[in-house]
């Protein structure tokens, strides 16, 4: 895959209506891919490790793809580097990973050693308190997310009334003609999924920037309700795979797997995007669909009210769940505090030290 920037950002999992909904499983599952998958609690340096050996590979001018925390958008799940065809990863929970064929495919990297149990035992019942209440807060916010979900699935429902899905299907696949090549050797492209959109204790975040740094042509699709963008990027998605074409599919975080908002097709240097009143993007170069041109506009009249009270109330309850999620990550940062005078940061950087070495010498 011609990726023509060294940096990119994403997210590999997210809150979603169904709980923490990740594709850490399907990176293990990349048999192009070498997992080192780091075991430790928090606040333990596992975030600072994965950024130390990105720097490193970017000093060398290597593609680096930096995967963020949706609970905490400043740390970091995880690292690729994809000159090397290797990740870094936080394999604790919620996206624990295990090795399935350790030392060939993947390889655990266990910090629980730098832990002083005795250290921890004196905030025993503290970190006790923390964790629970760490999730109680991420149930609370899951349940808040999942009640917007329904109401914007309704609006994906409501939106097959009055829009013209053969139409919508027939432009995607003459645009699809246009813009993509069959490669000569017909061997299909891999998908890879992600997220370039989270709702974090943060707020609502969006790495427009990975879409710059992949893509020089953007196809904006204006689409408040999910009305033909989901339609026009499976569709390109489905037609770029079958050309040979590698891709990063990218779903909304509240219906992953209902719709997806992002296309980028790196060796074309191609991207397909919705933009909505969740995340309003702009490009200096871009060219734009309009959600108008595929709708029966009297159908679409009749239930506009309907959509736009779904849309503002699907928004408030998804500040709830950021409220939440900021309670939850002051329990999360109150367990760090814990954790680290207990940790041996000498141990750590000897680690990180040694996979440095292991990883680029």
């Amino acid at each position: 895959m011609n990726i023509r920037n060294i940096k990119f950002d994403s997210f590999l999992g997210v809150s979603s209506s169904n709980g923490f909904y990740g594709y850490f499983q399907l990176l293990e599952n990349d048999p192009d891919m070498y997992l080192y998958l780091l075991k430790s609690g928090p606040g333990c340096g596992k975030s600072t490790l994965m950024r130390e050996i990105a720097s490193t590979a970017l000093e060398d001018n290597q593609i680096v793809e930096q995967i963020h925390c949706s609970s905490d958008p400043e740390s970091l799940d995880g690292v690729i580097l994809w000159d090397k065809k290797i990740a870094i990863l936080d394999a604790t929970s919620p996206h624990s990973v295990e090795p399935v064929t350790p030392g060939m495919m993947q390889e655990v990297v266990s910090m629980y050693h730098t832990i002083d149990k005795e250290e921890l035992e004196v905030n025993k019942k503290e970190l006790i308190y923390q964790a629970k209440r760490y999730k109680y807060y991420h149930r609370q916010s899951g349940s808040s997310l999942a009640n917007a979900a329904n109401l914007l699935k309704d609006n994906l429902h409501t939106a097959g009334i009055f829009y013209d899905d053969d139409k919508i299907s027939n432009y995607a696949n003459e645009l699809a003609k246009k813009l993509i090549a069959v490669k000569d050797d017909r061997s299909a492209g891999h998908k890879y999924s992600r997220f370039l959109s989270a709702i974090t204790p943060r707020g609502i975040i969006c790495y427009d920037d990975s879409i710059r740094a992949l893509a020089e042509q953007i196809y904006i699709i204006e689409d408040e309700y999910g009305i033909c963008s989901n339609s026009i990027i499976k569709t390109i998605c489905s037609y770029a795979i079958n050309a040979g074409y590698d891709v990063f599919c990218c779903g909304f975080p509240l219906l992953p797997e209902e719709k997806t908002d992002f296309l980028i097709i790196p060796d074309l240097s191609l991207a397909f995007v919705a933009s909505n009143s969740w995340y309003k993007l702009n490009f200096s170069e871009q060219n734009v669909i309009k959600y108008q041109d595929f709708i029966d506009k009297e159908l679409f009249e009749q239930v506009k009210s309907q959509l736009e009270f779904n849309q503002d109330i699907a928004k408030q309850i998804a500040e709830q769940s950021i409220r939440l999620q900021q309670q939850a990550m002051k329990s999360h940062d109150k367990m760090e505090e814990y954790y680290f005078p207990a940790v041996d940061f000498d141990e750590v950087k000897r680690i990180k030290n040694n996979l440095i070495k292991e990883i680029f010498e």
